[in-house]
């Protein structure tokens, strides 16, 4: 008998320590078929260990190993988009979960809309049966059980945007619109898209998680994911397919999803990029080395307590202060040892979601924000900077922009601002906010 099957879209360390462990966790008769939508390093790995892997979670008081055995297989998209449409349009497959990076959805920050004109938009709309992008992937295999009759599957984006779900839909009907508008109308219409909230610290594996490993099991694996102990998934309530009984393994099935991901995008990932930024240019090289610094534990603590949380309308089980309290906590786990470059990484996309949003309210509400400048302005520094590789989609326009603007700090700002999805025009032409950043820089 077939099992039931989710399909997941960015078979990276997170998933595998996150949706990965909820699903196990949740003991139904389920599995997984992972999809790499670029390269095969993942799944050779783990094709070698017959997809079985570790995670370690880690904490002060030491370490837990969970063997993984949900994963059944890995396809990778570029050697055959045709296999990867035939497992989304099969079935079996209830439920696509997707974490591809804020990037990978292909969609402008400041409006939110699809990138229709985008390269790789533009080619998947031409080549529906042998997409690149996850969209195309998504509403090609749509497309064929709309077309033979096949219930739709669930689409849960598990990546750290706001109405992470809602957005996708957007993306997802934009696109058909392009190819079929009755395809397009369908999505709209029958196709579920919930809202989540994610959340668990998971670094890049080491050398030391292996033989980690290898001491604790005497096997050799290539493919361990190490994690911090804690983990969250808040889930919207919207399916129109079967789904995992995730709730038995610790989710939150709830009616709307919109309070715990804007605290924790505002909270948790807001701070997480300010240390990052501010951490980096001090001269650490991890969250735990800078959570070392009482300085930057009271900034952070200050940021959060005086600039993000008066603005924030959250549940009453969500208790903002334990929350704020908890994020110092997991920040300063000695076993985590969470690069500032990786997070740092892929910034234009991450600060009109995590830092921006809380400047907008302390400006209207007559504010100071000096913290959250702080971080932007570390941002912008950090991008300038000649040293390292700035991993960001707009690395070569942020590199011009300083080259051009040399010490002259009114074109840098002018430069910034102007760059393509990151600044509204609320802060185009907020004169509050742009003589604030031009002195802080």
């Amino acid at each position: 008998m077939t099992k039931n099957r989710i399909v997941h879209l960015g078979v990276g360390h997170f998933h595998r320590a996150h949706q990965a462990v909820y699903t196990q966790e949740a003991g139904d008769d389920w599995d997984i078929i992972g999809v790499s939508l670029r390269r095969p390093a993942v799944r050779d790995c783990l094709r070698a260990q017959d997809f079985r892997y570790h995670v370690l979670e880690k904490s002060a008081d030491g370490s837990t190993l969970v063997p993984m055995t949900v994963l059944k297989d890995i396809l990778v998209a570029p050697e055959s988009p045709d296999a990867v449409l035939a497992v989304l349009a099969d079935p079996a497959c209830k439920v696509v979960t997707l974490t591809i990076t804020e990037k990978g959805y292909y969609f402008d920050p400041a409006s939110g809309q699809l990138q229709l004109t985008h390269p790789d938009i533009v080619r998947d709309g031409h080549h529906v049966t042998a997409p690149k992008t996850a969209v195309g992937f998504l509403v090609g295999a749509l497309q064929q059980r709309y077309e033979k009759g096949i219930p739709p599957f669930t689409v849960v984006s598990c990546d750290n945007l706001p109405a992470n779900g809602k957005l996708l839909k957007n993306s997802c009907v934009q696109f058909a619109n392009s190819i079929d508008r009755m395809l397009a109308d369908w999505i709209a219409q029958h196709v579920c898209f919930p809202s989540t909230m994610v959340d668990r610290i998971v670094p890049a594996m080491t050398d030391d998680d292996v033989a980690e490993v290898l001491r604790l099991t005497g096997c050799q694996d290539n493919a361990v994911v190490p994690c911090e102990p804690f983990k969250q998934w808040i889930i919207e309530d919207n399916f129109c397919n079967e789904r995992p009984s995730w709730e038995k393994s610790g989710a939150f099935i709830v009616p709307d999803v919109t309070p715990f991901e804007i605290m924790k995008l505002r909270l948790l990932n807001a701070s997480h990029s300010a240390l990052a930024y501010v951490g980096f240019l001090a001269g650490y090289e991890t969250i735990y080395e800078a959570m070392q610094d009482d300085t930057l534990i009271a900034y952070l603590n200050q940021m959060m307590t005086d600039e993000i949380m008066p603005h924030l309308v959250v549940p009453e089980q969500a208790g903002l202060s334990v929350y704020r309290d908890s994020i110092l906590e997991r920040f300063n786990n000695p076993q985590i040892k969470h690069k500032l470059y990786q997070i740092a990484m892929d910034g234009s996309q991450k600060i009109p979601q995590r830092i921006l949003p809380s400047i907008k309210a302390c400006i209207e509400a007559g504010e100071d924000f000096n913290g959250l400048l702080r971080a932007l302005a570390a941002w912008i520094q950090y991008t300038g900077r000649r040293d390292i590789i700035v991993q960001d989609p707009l690395a070569e326009q942020m590199t011009m922009i300083h080259q051009q603007a040399g010490d002259d700090v009114n074109a840098l700002v002018t430069g910034y601002l102007a760059l393509p999805g990151v600044f509204s025009n609320y802060f185009q032409e907020n004169t509050v906010f742009k003589s604030a950043l031009y002195d802080i820089l």
